[in-house]
């Protein structure tokens, strides 16, 4: 019931001092905060009157009047305190979002590990940076996660992930974590793990691929030239986001290709639907090579639709293309993507 716009802020990584930054914890997950500053905003499908309140004990609560036009609330935490969202309508009785906690710069790397965030991942928090990249003449953020080998190893594969705000579902913040998490399943292997750096408040359709597609091209350039001189790149996405990564394999220009890797799960009818009209009128770029795809689909969503297109995939037995597919039965949407995407990157990278 809510959305939370953040950026991280790189620390020193010293135990038993304090952290000297700001960050949230909510139901999906810890994430820093760049300058220290924390931006609140409701879902856009949400309605009723909105009201943001805080609270230092999350027993007793007091409102909180936003500081920018319509219900967004943006402040840098001077204490560490307890926010929630309380939605009133008519003459109902009020609801309430999850609790979000937000932590002062202040905060100990000791008071973090009291509230339950693991060495692990404030370590893991450390290893990301920030960076802007030009996309035509506009300036876009992004954050890249550098495993500990990067200061030895500067050729390491990149993963892509595209990751817009949930339209029709609880919104997860934690997609970029669990790549990296997946990333840390393979024994023995490392890569760059790469998106933008908020969650675009943006409904994916077919009909915007190019523009979509052409945001990530300009993305891979920056990090090609600033961060790996390593040409293999992996294109990963949940939900819509997964039908442009499907979109991508079938009409990236095959002289100019970007990606040779492709993980989607969950994505929608309306792309599955385009992705089989693709492969029946045979419209596409030819002379693709070496290509993985790795999809999957959730009990949530329409498996007519899902193993349709699994079937004419296997159909056209593409002599270019590696295939798996996987079905998850007894996951639903919001739970399937973290075991989607440590599979995915399984049978990629293994």
């Amino acid at each position: 019931m809510k959305k939370i716009l953040y950026i991280i802020l790189l620390i020193a990584w010293t135990p038993g001092l304090k952290a000297q930054f700001a960050a949230v914890l909510s139901e999906e997950g810890f994430t820093r905060l760049e300058n220290d500053s924390a931006v609140l905003a409701p879902n856009k499908n949400l309605r009723g009157t909105f009201q943001w309140q805080k609270s230092t004990d999350s027993i007793h609560w007091a409102n909180v009047e936003s500081n920018i036009s319509g219900d967004i609330l943006t402040f840098v935490p001077e204490i560490t305190e307890a926010y929630r969202l309380q939605i009133t309508e008519g003459t109902c009785l009020p609801l309430y979002s999850d609790t979000i906690k937000v932590f002062s710069k202040n905060t100990t790397i000791s008071e973090y590990q009291l509230a339950g965030i693991s060495n692990q991942v404030l370590e893991a928090s450390s290893r990301i940076r920030t960076f802007a990249f030009s996309h035509n003449g506009e300036t876009i953020n992004g954050k890249i996660f550098l495993p500990a080998s990067y200061e030895s190893n500067k050729n390491l594969p990149a993963i892509y992930l595209i990751d817009f705000t949930e339209q029709h579902f609880v919104v997860a913040l934690d997609e970029f974590e669990k790549v990296i998490e997946g990333v840390e399943q393979i024994q023995g292997f490392d890569a760059l793990v790469v998106t933008l750096e908020e969650h675009l408040d943006i409904d994916a359709q077919p009909s915007a691929y190019n523009k979509y597609y052409d945001t990530f091209k300009s993305m891979t350039s920056f990090v090609d030239d600033n961060y790996t001189s390593n040409t293999s790149r992996t294109f990963i996405g949940r939900g819509s986001e997964s039908g442009i990564v499907l979109m991508t394999l079938f009409l990236e220009d095959s002289e100019n290709s970007v990606f040779d890797n492709f993980i989607a799960t969950d994505s929608p009818s309306s792309f599955n639907s385009t992705i089989v009209q693709l492969i029946k009128k045979d419209d596409f770029p030819k002379n693709k090579l070496n290509k993985k795809l790795h999809f999957s689909f959730s009990s949530s969503n329409s498996r007519s639709s899902c193993t349709g297109m699994i079937n004419k995939i296997n159909e056209a037995q593409y002599p270019w293309l590696q295939f798996e597919s996987k079905e998850y039965a007894h996951k639903t949407y919001p739970d399937a993507y973290p075991t989607a995407f440590a599979e995915g990157l399984k049978f990629v990278f293994e």
